[in-house]
């Protein structure tokens, strides 16, 4: 029987990495719990013997078929990572990028024996930085917003642009984002990016690949509250008319700028008024919370497939045209 480590950050103690070692909770939480219960339902549903890691804070999710070993430091959870490797055919690693959270749990699964089948260091090291990702897509054309490093950035020698986004260079999710619409307010922070704003539709386009073919999953828009840091609050599928063509394809074009990857990524975008007015964002080198709205959208086991495919077989995927909202 196949055995998979399904990793996840928040619910697997890596929060004792962290200074102070805080508790669980607030949208971290849900999210991290809604994505590890997603895969590890669908695997279990195959027949797949499943393992993790679970902060000794949060209540059992006692499933059988699942082994859980509990983590109460962080020394526990960087042995007991590497344990579950060895033990496992195949590992899964979901992790926040900042702070090198997702790339060092990257690099602890691929010193063990088992199969990576979510991105690889070389991927994530890219991905993880956005920065890197940005200079990555202008040499390769993808369409990407004006961007800088905060501690390089002149507002007056911007153009004429007037209004910003400033982020973490290896912000998750919506982590420290702050708009300006006045260089006068802005100040410079290390380790931070500042981007042209960009009007349109808030997207994101989820990808699977087995480091050498690409399968777009159906794109969705995402509920972003603008007043409130860009915080995500869900996402709505399917999109109309031409928008789902023009989200693939530019996620596509984003992804492949990049070098091959296992698993299941999602390429944030803009889509703007028309084709030729699309933009990337930015790409989240792990499973993201959309999953589980794909995974409802799905006629099929989409953990499994993405496992699958990860592996080299084929795979067949069919969605739903229905439209379905997913509210957090």
């Amino acid at each position: 029987m196949t055995r998979v480590f399904v990793y996840e950050f928040i619910t697997a103690g890596g929060l004792f990495a962290m200074p102070g070692a805080p508790e669980p909770s607030g949208s971290l939480l849900d999210e991290g719990t809604l994505m590890r219960s997603a895969v590890v339902d669908d695997l279990l549903d195959v027949g797949v013997e499943v393992s993790l890691l679970r902060d000794q804070r949060l209540a059992p999710l006692a499933k059988p078929g699942c082994e859980e070993t509990v983590i109460d430091s962080a020394d526990t959870e960087k042995t007991a990572f590497a344990a579950a490797c060895e033990a496992a055919d195949e590992v899964l690693v979901i992790a926040p990028e900042f702070g090198a959270l997702l790339l060092e749990r990257v690099l602890w699964a691929e010193a063990g024996p088992a199969r990576l089948v979510s991105p690889g260091s070389d991927f994530t090291a890219i991905a993880g930085d956005k920065w890197n990702t940005y200079r990555r897509w202008t040499r390769a054309r993808v369409p990407t917003p004006p961007t800088w490093l905060a501690s390089e950035f002149d507002a007056t020698s911007a153009g004429k642009t007037s209004r910003w986004v400033r982020k973490p260079r290896d912000g998750a999710g919506s982590q420290a984002i702050d708009f300006y619409d006045s260089g006068e307010k802005f100040d410079g922070a290390a380790e931070a990016i500042v981007q042209t704003y960009c009007e349109g539709l808030h997207a994101s386009c989820a990808l699977l690949s087995d480091a050498k073919q690409i399968v777009c999953l159906p794109p969705g828009t995402q509920k972003i509250d603008p007043c409130n840091r860009f915080q995500y609050r869900g996402g709505c599928w399917p999109l109309s008319g031409d928008l789902t063509e023009r989200a693939q394809a530019l996620a596509k074009q984003a992804a492949t700028a990049l070098p091959p990857f296992r698993g299941y990524i999602g390429v944030d975008m803009i889509l703007g008024a028309k084709d030729g007015d699309d933009f990337a964002i930015e790409i989240n080198p792990r499973l993201t919370t959309s999953f589980f709205g794909l995974r409802r959208l799905c006629r099929g086991n989409l953990s499994a497939a993405m496992l699958a495919f990860a592996m080299g077989d084929a795979i067949e995927l069919q969605f739903s045209s229905e439209a379905y909202d997913l509210d957090l």
